[in-house]
C-alpha cells in the first residue's frame, strides 16, 4: 500500500531548511526552481513534490538532471530521507565508500536496518555505480518492510528466483511500475534515470500533488512562452489557473512572450563539457584500454602520461557501419548531418569540403609516430624525448584519443589548407551567433578556443557531430549558463 512519511512532518521543516537551497528570484519560474524540469514531462510532479519534501536538493541548487543516471549512493540517500533521515547508527563497514560523503549517514542507516547487504552480500556498496531498475525497486520494497504474497508480475524479461523477484511482484501489484513504457518488460538490469527514480518514489508515496505554487506569478515571471506553458500545464491539473495566466480557448498562455531560442548559447568550456557528458554517442562504444603506440611498455606509458596531462582521454569507436559522404567516412547519423551542412553552405555560395573524417586507431598510430621523430624507446621512456612528444601533442592525438575515432568528426576546409580555414567566409558563417549554423546540423566545435586541458591546441577546422537534439537539450546534460532548453527534450519512459 502507498505509505506516508511517518514521524517526518515535524522533522521536515528542519531538514528542508538545512538541505534545500533558497529559491531564486521570481524571474526563474521553472518547476521546483530546477531549470531542467519542464511541466509537461512525466516526472515533473514527482520532482516538484520531492523538492518540497526535502527528499532531493538536486545535483546543484537549480538543476535536478532528470536525464542522468541515479547512483546507488543517491538512491540510498533518497530512501533515508523518505524515512525521516534518522541518525545514530553504527558504522556500515563497506570498504569502497568515501568518509563524510553525502550518503554516509544514509548508508549507516540502510545497513543497520537491513535495506542493503552490499553488492552480492559483500563488503562493497559501489556508491558511484548507476543503480539498476531491479536494485531501485528492491530498495523501496525493503523500505516498505519487504512484503510478500503478491501475484506474478507478468514481465517476460526477469529471471525466476532472482533477488528482486518479490520486490517486482510487489511493485507491479501496488502500481509502482507498469513496465517500461507500459509494456510486458521490466528491464531489471537497465539503468534508472533520475527522472525514473523520482517517479518510482512518488508512486510509492501515493502520487501526492506537488505543492501549490500560489498566485505570485504572471507572464512577466517567465522567460519564454514555452516555459510559461510548461509551468501552467503542470499546476493546472492540480490547482487550476492559480497564477491567473488566463489561457485563451486553446489553452495557450502568455502569447506575448518570445519563443525560446532554438539552441542555448554555450561557452567554449560548455561545448567541451557537453561532448563529455553524452559520450559514448549512439552507434559507438567507449574504449577502455590504451592502444599501444611504440610497442615498448615504458615508452608507451610515458607518452600516455604526457597526453593525459594535456587533457587527452580515451574516446569511442563506431559499432555501426560507416558510409561515405563527400569523400569521408562517417556513421550514418553524422553523414546525414554533414550532407545537410555542406548543402546549406553551398546554397550560401560558400566553399566547403572535408579533409578527414573517420580515422582508425591504427591510422592515428601511424600519424603520431611520424610526428614523434626517430627517438629510441629508451629515450622516450626515460623522458629524454619529452620535448618532441609535447610538440607532437600540440597538434596530434595519440591512438585511442582522437575524436576522429568516433566516426562523427570532420576536418573542414574552404578550398585551401586547414590552417587557412579560420577567418574564411565559411568558418565565419559556421561560428556566427554561437555556431548556430553548425548546431542546426548537429555539429559543435571539437576543440574551441578558450578551453584549457582539452588535448591539442584549438583546432577551428574540426567539428564533431552530437546531433541537434542533445545540443538543444544541453541544460539536461550539463549546468549551462544559458539554461533555455526547449519544452520537449528526449527522455526515456518511466
Amino acid at each position: 500500500m502507498p505509505r506516508t512519511i511517518v514521524a517526518f512532518v515535524g522533522a521536515l521543516t528542519v531538514l528542508a531548511a538545512s538541505l534545500v537551497v533558497a529559491p531564486p528570484p521570481p524571474a526563474a519560474a521553472d518547476v521546483a526552481d530546477f531549470v531542467d524540469v519542464r511541466g509537461h514531462e512525466y516526472y515533473a510532479p514527482a520532482v516538484a513534490w520531492m523538492r518540497s519534501s526535502g527528499i532531493t536538493t538536486g545535483v546543484s541548487p537549480h538543476r535536478y538532471h532528470p536525464i542522468g543516471a541515479v547512483t546507488r549512493g543517491q538512491m540510498i540517500t533518497f530512501t533515508w530521507r523518505m524515512a525521516g533521515a534518522p541518525t545514530g547508527h553504527a558504522a556500515h563497514e563497506f570498504v569502497d565508500t568515501i568518509p563524510n560523503a553525502f550518503y554516509e549517514r544514509a548508508l549507516q542507516w540502510a545497513r543497520a536496518e537491513g535495506h542493503t547487504t552490499g553488492v552480492g552480500g559483500s563488503n562493497r556498496f559501489e556508491p558511484d555505480r548507476p543503480v539498476t531498475r531491479a536494485e531501485l525497486v528492491t530498495f523501496l520494497w525493503r523500505l516498505d518492510g519487504s512484503p510478500s504474497g503478491h501475484p506474478a508480475h507478468g514481465f517476460v524479461d526477469t529471471t525466476p528466483n532472482a533477488f528482486y523477484e518479490r520486490a517486482v511482484r510487489w511493485a507491479r501489484a501496488e502500481g509502482h511500475t507498469t513496465g517500461v513504457g507500459g509494456s510486458n518488460r521490466f528491464e531489471p538490469d537497465g539503468t534508472s534515470t533520475r527522472g525514473q527514480a523520482a517517479t518510482f518514489i512518488w508512486r510509492y508515496e501515493g502520487s501526492p500533488p506537488p505543492p501549490n505554487p500560489g498566485g505570485a506569478r504572471d507572464c512577466g515571471s517567465f522567460r519564454s512562452q514555452v516555459e510559461a506553458q510548461a509551468w501552467f500545464d503542470l499546476y493546472r491539473r492540480y490547482y487550476g489557473d492559480v497564477a491567473g495566466l488566463d489561457p485563451d480557448r486553446d489553452g495557450v498562455v502568455c502569447r506575448e512572450l518570445p519563443p525560446p531560442p532554438a539552441f542555448p548559447t554555450l561557452t567554449p568550456e560548455e561545448f567541451r563539457q557537453l561532448h563529455l557528458a553524452i559520450e559514448p554517442l549512439p552507434g559507438t562504444r567507449q574504449l577502455t584500454t590504451w592502444p599501444h603506440i611504440t610497442g615498448h611498455a615504458g615508452a608507451d606509458q610515458r607518452i600516455q602520461t604526457l597526453a593525459q596531462q594535456r587533457g587527452y582521454r580515451l574516446r569511442a569507436v563506431p559499432t555501426v557501419g560507416l558510409v561515405s559522404v563527400h569523400g569521408v567516412l562517417l556513421v550514418p547519423e553524422a553523414a546525414h548531418g554533414f550532407a545537410g551542412l555542406v548543402a546549406d553552405a553551398r546554397a550560401q555560395g560558400l566553399p566547403i569540403a572535408a579533409s578527414s573524417g573517420y580515422r582508425s586507431v591504427d591510422h592515428q598510430r601511424q600519424i603520431f609516430r611520424r610526428q614523434m621523430g626517430n627517438h629510441s624507446a629508451a629515450a622516450i621512456a626515460n623522458g629524454s624525448a619529452d620535448g618532441a612528444i609535447l610538440s607532437a601533442l600540440r597538434y596530434h592525438s595519440i591512438p585511442g584519443t582522437s575524436k576522429h575515432h568516433l566516426g562523427r568528426t570532420v576536418d573542414l576546409n574552404a578550398g585551401s589548407s586547414l590552417g587557412a580555414f579560420e577567418g574564411s567566409r565559411t568558418e565565419v558563417w559556421l561560428r556566427s551567433n554561437n555556431f548556430h549554423n553548425a548546431k542546426r546540423h548537429g555539429f559543435i566545435p571539437s576543440y574551441p578556443r578558450g578551453v584549457a586541458h582539452q588535448g591539442p591546441d584549438p583546432e577551428p577546422w574540426e567539428y564533431v557531430h552530437l546531433g541537434a537534439a542533445p545540443i538543444q537539450c544541453a541544460a539536461f546534460y550539463i549546468e549551462v549558463a544559458d539554461p533555455m532548453a526547449p519544452a520537449a527534450c528526449p527522455m526515456p519512459p518511466a
